[in-house]
């Protein structure tokens, strides 16, 4: 028998405990007050209770959620799956207190210091996504990738959360997204050699910071060079030449669209296996 067949096991022998402790006083001692009875099932059923709350709490129902294991009580039958990344260290005790409290029940968090997930009740994808958004302006500045799953798939909607804030976090501004805002490099991220083939593109770059910092300053820009420019307080004509060196050293022009998408997401897919190794 398995941990998750005992811990159920032990519940369900729980919530009989008060009854049948009643039932056999009632049989012993038939002159016993049915009132005292009713009263002292009452009070067995809260202490279950109260110690029920504390045993889903301590044995992380978030863990056992996202890895699509049986739990202990009743939860909701999906969710909206929020992955979150912040660049400023935060509490996770305080930012899980924060969340439950606006979430309210079905609302479950496994956080770090720098991000995390959080599991919102939702009924659909509208639901799941306009959930996201409020969670998001909670939260403030932060990157939220967010999708719907239910109950049995969360572990694999985990797993592409996970990597779409990472893809956003590489490169986007902070806000709220799904896969769908990131298709392109989602799929190179899934194929292990297009993964590989567009790190090595960028990996030439990894040995000027000042080129790295260009040419994110220019993904950012949207490809507008006059604006990559104004935020990198230089001069055109010098933007224009690191862009020369960024397309000898990777073989891909940045100033062209297709060149510009191809290194954007050879970046991303850099920085997410940097994070990692």
């Amino acid at each position: 028998m398995d941990t998750t067949q005992r811990t159920d096991d032990v519940v369900r022998a729980l919530g009989d405990l008060p009854s049948r402790l009643v039932n056999t006083l009632a049989a012993l001692h038939p002159q016993v007050d049915p009132t005292v009875l009713a009263t002292m099932v009452t009070a067995g059923n809260a202490v279950v209770d109260e110690f029920l709350h504390g045993f889903s709490g301590t044995h992380d129902m978030a863990t056992l959620l996202l890895a699509d294991q049986p739990v202990p009580v009743p939860v909701p039958d999906s969710y909206s799956l929020c992955a979150l990344y912040y660049q400023e260290p935060r509490s996770p005790e305080q930012m899980a207190e924060r969340i439950k409290a606006w979430g309210g029940d079905g609302t479950y968090t496994q956080l770090g210091t720098n991000g995390g997930v959080v599991l919102l009740s939702a009924d659909d994808i509208p639901s799941a996504w306009a959930r996201a958004e409020e969670l998001q302006e909670l939260i403030g500045e932060c990157w939220l990738a967010a999708t719907w799953r239910p109950r049995g798939q969360l572990a694999e909607g985990r797993r592409q959360a996970s990597k779409v804030v990472a893809l956003v976090a590489a490169g986007r501004p902070t806000g709220t997204y799904c896969v769908m805002h990131v298709l392109t490099e989602y799929a190179a991220a899934e194929n292990p050699d297009v993964c590989e083939g567009l790190t090595e593109t960028i990996r030439p770059l990894t040995a000027h910071p000042v080129l790295m910092d260009t040419l994110a300053a220019l993904i950012a820009a949207d490809g507008n060079r006059a604006l990559a420019a104004s935020r990198l307080h230089i001069h055109r004509s010098t933007l224009d030449y690191r862009l020369r060196r960024i397309g000898q050293l990777t073989g891909q022009s940045p100033t062209t669209t297709h060149g510009r998408h191809t290194l954007a997401t050879a970046r991303a897919l850099y920085l997410i296996n940097d994070r990692v190794s």
